[in-house]
């Protein structure tokens, strides 16, 4: 009994873990995803005014 209690202990610690694990995983996906889009943004505005003000695209790049 001491044993199965022991085991059971460390499985839960071990779910515990993964939990965490998973949950900043998932948090740092995100995050990068959002700072894609955001540069994205960023991009598009930069050339649309560059284009508005008659550069060619050989200009902006």
């Amino acid at each position: 009994m001491l044993f199965e209690f022991y085991y059971q202990r460390r499985s839960k610690i071990f779910y515990l873990f993964l939990s965490v694990i998973l949950l900043l995983s998932t948090l740092m996906f995100v995050s990068q995803i959002m700072l894609i889009q955001s540069h994205l943004r960023h991009f598009q505005y930069y050339v649309e005014e560059a284009l508005a003000m008659g550069e060619t695209i050989q200009e902006i790049l």
